[in-house]
């Protein structure tokens, strides 16, 4: 509103422009001069802004007059309608309630603006009377009579001082010994007469102020009227809508000539003339039929030429647009014009909008208009995501929902009457739904998942709206209608953009991932999703956080346009903002803060696992770059654990604290659970508490993700590290869990902890009179293939260290040889394997013996009673 803006100037102008200051001079004299100069210098900006601002007052009073009008045209309105029809209803009851809150949002504040104005007017007041009790004093005559002498001045001023100035009290008009000089004095007279123009200034604008405000406070209070009204009447249709049947449609049935015959009376009625048969007057409105029929005929008149002018557009392009003549577009031709042709007919519809003269057409070109980008949204889904074939399957699934919809919004257009919408819709609906079945097991193999999904649950929603309308709630069922199709249009829009997002990304991916590994050669690189943090983090924000707060905060945005096709705004509100559950001082929870906390859980998983990549970078970086030239380095040698999990327990534990405080769960109930608990779980919690702490400590340092240990006679590498438990990959595959308590008291070992080599030994035979020195240097030489580097770079078998061959003992079959070397713990079982065999084959080409475990056996006889051998 202009006038919020004009008075606010106007207070500006009057309050701030005179800012002057005039500081203590030298003397009188000089202090005196310094006013004057600045009180003519005020007045003369004021005078020469005071026919501007004349005006503008004037058009902030033509306005207010118009605002005024507006109300009672909007009063009149609420009050006239009837309460059988729900769309003329809440079309006037939508129509007060944005009134009311432009009104009160952009209400000139002009108490405030007339508090400032006294404000000033008693500083000049004061100023006045300070200049007039100075020697000599003035009365009003002589005042009058130094007006006179200022030419320069305005002559046709009024004399004002006996009715804004204070009067000089008789005490002081006595004469005193010392009075100014005449230069002073005619000074002091000239101060004295700016002030005054001043006060009347102000005077004259606070009187206009306070004749504009009492017409606000009246407008204020018709509107707050009008308001009230309005939220009793909302109240009572969002009962109707969602909790109230108006009557079983197998009712309405039975009585169908009667409630038909009605219902064609309250259209012809609507879309009818209304004839003053005593006068013989016409009554015409811009809702009436025939405007409602010339804008059917225009809307089909602008729908055949888009397609039309999206055919020729099409055909251009192919011709002369060398992508046009790729075979994708060769294939969709069909759904290129198609698409094309809602776009220019929503172009059409916003022109219209922007041009037309009848509220009707205004108000129809814009709800129309949201459809058709809504079709476009569904048309250009289908193009991005599926192929030819798939494409004229969904186009066909999807049509019975959109010519559904399109009737729904065109009923709501027209205002179509309660009669005809709850005699018509429950069998209008019953054919919709029928028809959607059918199809959707038509197209049951041809379609992709997501969409065949969609379409049932398109059949699932209109056959609700068919038990819905049958049971006589018939609002409820237009709303859920509406509400799937801004729902599906948003859906397909966000799977779209996804689909864009993974096509890119994907195309890009190895590419990115090559360039990245070159950069970082020193990085170790792993199959983990957070290795490549630093270059997919913008992806993985659209995977894990905006889509997911798109298509959750699709739902609540569909619903309130939804409401707001059918005007009911303050349901909408009332559906997101009150209570489902309100437990006073311990719990309220409603549709918006379920919608919060959920979008909230995927910005924190998000915010988790980025804090976890961005550190573990981090940290490898760190690490790598403290290393030595040719020492290797594997990204398991970092323990994360610990501040991964603190990353964790702080993220998830803000988050709790954050939907506590969304709903309104006090300490205070918490301290009472929690000290009600307390007892009774204690003892429980002692062991989740013990492997809690331990588990702390075993992160800390003693055990990391991706270690060898050895318990209990298990080899196996840890997988998992949590507060309650450690996961441990035994060797054979088999998952082991032991809890932090259990495996901290254990005398476990850890084999990658140090250095990450292990000691390898094992014994081999020759027989005796073997050359020693010789199958020393043949095992050696057979083991040297072997001593290669790992997937990390690291060798298998430290070099530091080396291979030895020692004489372990003379065995009774042979002289037994001891092969000790140091082999990564992760190859080791597999390298003592690979060296069995590699000596064993050595030895065979070198002819030398590995013998057979021999034992000489004697058997003795007994002849004659004496033992012989």
């Amino acid at each position: 509103m202009k006038q919020r803006h004009i008075l606010l100037l106007a207070m500006f102008v009057a309050s701030v422009m005179p800012s002057w200051a005039v500081f203590k001079e030298e003397n009188l004299h000089q202090t005196l001069s310094v006013l004057m100069v600045e009180l003519k210098d005020t007045y003369t900006r004021v005078d020469r802004g005071s026919g501007r601002m004349e005006k503008r007052i004037q058009e902030q009073h033509e306005r207010l007059i118009r605002l005024i009008d507006e109300c009672n045209e909007l009063s009149v309105m609420l009050y006239s309608q009837e309460q059988v029809n729900t769309f003329d209803q809440t079309f006037a009851l939508n129509e007060v309630t944005q009134q009311y809150h432009k009104f009160s949002s952009n209400r000139v504040p002009f108490n405030e603006i007339i508090d400032n104005m006294n404000a000033e007017m008693e500083r000049y007041n004061r100023l006045v009377l300070t200049l007039r009790k100075m020697p000599p004093e003035r009365t009003a005559e002589e005042i009058e009579q130094t007006r006179n002498v200022e030419v320069a001045l305005d002559s046709a001023s009024e004399s004002i001082a006996d009715t804004v100035v204070v009067d000089t009290p008789d005490f002081a008009k006595e004469s005193v010994v010392m009075a100014m000089d005449d230069e002073t004095a005619a000074i002091r007279d000239s101060c004295l007469f700016y002030a005054e123009k001043m006060v009347a200034y102000y005077w004259e604008q606070i009187q206009r102020i306070e004749e504009d405000n009492g017409y606000y406070q009246q407008t204020d209070e018709l509107l707050k009227s009008a308001y009230d009204y309005a939220q009793e009447r909302y109240t009572v249709l969002q009962h109707k809508v969602f909790a109230e049947s108006q009557g079983n449609y197998l009712r309405t049935l039975k009585g169908f000539s009667f409630r038909f015959k009605r219902a064609i009376g309250d259209l012809k009625g609507r879309y009818g003339l209304n004839r003053d048969k005593q006068k013989g007057a016409v009554a015409t409105s811009s809702w009436q039929g025939p405007v409602v029929f010339a804008y059917a005929f225009f809307l089909l008149f602008i729908l055949a030429l888009s397609i039309l002018l999206a055919n020729l557009l099409v055909r251009i392009s192919v011709r002369w647009i060398k992508w046009f003549q790729g075979e994708w577009p060769r294939q969709h031709r069909g759904m290129l014009i198609a698409l094309t042709g809602v776009v220019f007919f929503s172009v059409f519809l916003l022109i219209n909008s922007q041009t037309a003269a009848s509220s009707f057409v205004v108000r129809s070109s814009v709800m129309m208009g949201e459809y058709t980008w809504l079709i476009a949204a569904i048309f250009a889904s289908m193009l991005i995501r599926l192929d030819k074939p798939q494409v004229r399957k969904a186009l066909l699934g999807y049509l019975p929902m959109l010519i559904l919809a399109f009737l729904i919004i065109f009923f709501r257009i027209v205002f179509i009457p309660n009669s005809a919408i709850n005699l018509f819709f429950p069998l209008l609906v019953l054919v919709f739904a029928v028809c959607q079945i059918l199809v959707n097991v038509k197209n049951q193999e041809t379609l992709p998942r997501g969409d065949k999904a969609m379409m049932w649950v398109g059949a699932v929603i209109m056959v609700t709206a068919t038990l819905l309308s049958w049971s006589g709630m018939v609002m409820g069922s237009l709303l859920l209608m509406i509400w799937w199709m801004f729902q599906l249009a948003l859906l397909e829009s966000i799977i779209a953009v996804s689909k864009i997002i993974d096509r890119y990304y994907g195309s890009h991916e190895k590419e990115w991932q090559h360039h990245y590994r070159q950069k970082n050669p020193s990085l170790p690189i792993s199959t983990r999703k957070e290795s490549y943090i630093e270059v997919f983090w913008l992806r993985d924000l659209l995977d894990m956080a905006v889509v997911p707060l798109l298509t959750v905060g699709s739902v609540p945005a569909a619903i309130y346009m939804a409401c707001n096709v059918f005007n009911f705004n303050i349901v909408a509100q009332n559906i997101f903002l009150q209570p489902l559950l309100n437990v006073e001082g311990y719990l309220q929870l409603s549709l918006f803060k379920i919608v919060l906390a959920v979008g909230l859980y995927f910005v924190f998983r998000y915010v988790i696992y980025a804090a976890k990549g961005f550190y573990r970078v981090w940290r490898t970086r760190a690490a790598v770059s403290k290393l030595d030239d040719g020492v290797v380095f594997k990204e398991s040698d970092i323990n994360f654990n610990l501040a991964n999990n603190i990353v964790t327990l702080l993220a998830w534990g803000l988050y709790v604290i954050i939907i506590f405080s969304l709903m309104k769960i006090p300490a205070s109930g918490l301290t009472l659970i929690t000290t009600g608990l307390a007892t009774g779980v204690g003892f429980a919690m002692k062991d989740i508490l013990n492997n809690f702490f331990y588990g702390i400590q075993l992160m800390s340092g003693r055990v990391r993700v991706g270690d060898i240990v050895e318990c209990d006679g298990v080899r196996g590498t840890v997988a998992g590290l949590s507060y309650q438990s450690t996961q441990i990959e035994a060797s054979d595959g088999s998952m082991i869990i032991f809890t932090n308590s259990t495996l901290f008291n254990k005398n476990f070992k850890n084999l990658t902890r140090n250095h990450s080599y292990e000691m390898l030994h094992f014994t081999v035979g020759v027989k005796y009179g073997t050359d020693v020195d010789k199958a020393r240097e043949v095992i050696v030489e057979a083991l040297q293939p072997l001593m290669v580097k790992d997937k990390y770079g690291r060798e298998i078998v430290d070099r530091k260290k080396g291979v030895s061959v020692r004489l372990l003992n003379f065995g009774d079959s042979s002289v037994d040889l001891q092969v000790l070397l140091h082999t990564t713990v992760d190859s080791h079982f597999t390298f003592a394997a690979q060296a069995r065999e590699a000596i064993y084959k050595a030895f065979a080409e070198h002819d030398i013996e590995i013998p057979f475990p021999q034992q000489d056996l004697y058997i003795k006889e007994i002849k004659g009673g004496q033992l012989q051998s």
